[in-house]
């Protein structure tokens, strides 16, 4: 059974990249969030819920037809994402949680909640504007980190101690210059 279900996974797969070639999109194509390149995309957007809702996605987690969440075929798992209706001018938050969509040119399958904020539900597809949206990275300064140690005062077990404190995490001993060695505590 699991041999069977191994043949399946691999067969959607290559059918995947069979029906991105015909389609004429690329899979090569895939916007890093890493690089924090520009990502601005336009084309028609759609929406689903119903059967889905409570299925598993691409993610892993289950598919909610009320969060804001969309199906994109190319760009990472939690990309955050601003869609913009062309035709009104309203726009929805998003988070990338699924692959798709898979019919047609479309560029973005989106979850009803956000499908209905942009005003299309009745529609059905509408044309949409894709902008990713950076995240800064927020640097923090280390803080001090310390370790309560009741040993006997054996110079070997201070000195294993100290040594296997620094192989946890090196970033954390940072050696005062104008401390001697023997004036730290431990």
């Amino acid at each position: 059974m699991i041999h069977n279900a191994h043949k399946t996974r691999t067969y959607s797969y290559v059918m995947l990249g069979f029906a991105s070639f015909f389609m004429g999109v690329s899979l090569s194509n895939t916007a890093s969030a890493k690089n924090n390149a520009p990502f601005v995309q336009e084309g028609t957007a759609s929406w689903y819920g119903g059967k889905f809702h409570g299925r598993k996605t691409a993610s892993g987690e289950r598919f909610n037809t009320y969060a804001l969440t969309a199906a994109h075929r190319t760009l990472p798992m939690n990309t955050r994402l601003r869609v913009t209706n062309l035709s009104n001018g309203k726009s929805v938050i998003v988070r990338v949680n699924d692959r798709g969509p898979y019919v047609g040119k479309r560029v973005i399958d989106l979850s009803y909640s956000a499908a209905n904020e942009l005003g299309f539900v009745k529609r059905g597809v509408t044309k949409v504007r894709l902008e990713r949206l950076h995240t800064k990275k927020v640097e923090t300064k280390p803080t001090e980190t310390f370790a309560v140690v009741e040993a006997p005062q054996d110079p070997a077990i201070n000195q294993a101690v100290e040594q296997s404190t620094q192989k946890i995490d090196p970033l954390l001993y940072i050696p005062d210059p104008e401390v001697p060695a023997s004036d730290k505590a431990i």
